[in-house]
């Protein structure tokens, strides 16, 4: 077969002996623990962020010492495994309006940066279609600077004035 990875010749048994595609045969997965649940994340497809923070915490290698996550609720982590799992040969995958800026907010805080910018991507043409506060709460939330801009411009260029509520929101007393 050409181009295998692994090498083919016989061992001590006269059986095959393979070498583990160093990809995708790692069998390495970090373990997160949310909301009294525990996940896991082939490392090969984790953050540089995640790893480095489980290995800092000496956390995260098995069930029994799963990396906890304090700030990132279970509806969060889950709908980033629903995106990343997700296959896209048959569209974008399916969650809810809540469930995409659940995957937004668990992929900014973990690191998943590329996984990120293809939610907010996908995300930009319901984002303007929220109220401008709710625009502006989800892109403080989620570190989206366009978003947040987007929103402001939305309060500045609206015809009635902002109500003392608003005002607050925005940090006005």
């Amino acid at each position: 077969m050409s181009g295998s990875t692994a090498a083919e010749f016989p061992n001590n048994n006269g059986t095959l002996q393979c070498v583990p595609h160093p990809r995708y045969c790692d069998r390495r997965e970090i373990f997160l623990l949310t909301g009294g649940t525990i996940y896991c994340i082939p490392q090969r497809l984790a953050s540089e962020r995640l790893v480095s923070r489980a290995k800092d915490a000496g956390l995260g290698e098995s069930l029994d010492g799963p990396l906890p996550l304090e700030n990132i609720s279970t509806c969060e982590i889950e709908s980033l495994l629903d995106f990343m799992n997700a296959s896209w040969l048959d569209g974008k995958p399916v969650l809810t309006e809540g469930g995409w800026a659940a995957a937004l907010y668990a992929a900014t805080q973990l690191g998943f940066d590329r996984h990120r910018q293809h939610i907010i991507n996908t995300m930009t043409d319901q984002v303007r279609g929220m109220e401008a506060f709710e625009a502006l709460d989800l892109a403080s939330k989620c570190q989206v600077a366009k978003w947040r801009l987007w929103a402001l411009q939305e309060l500045c260029e609206r015809s009635k004035s902002l109500t003392v509520d608003e005002g607050r929101k925005l940090g006005f007393e």
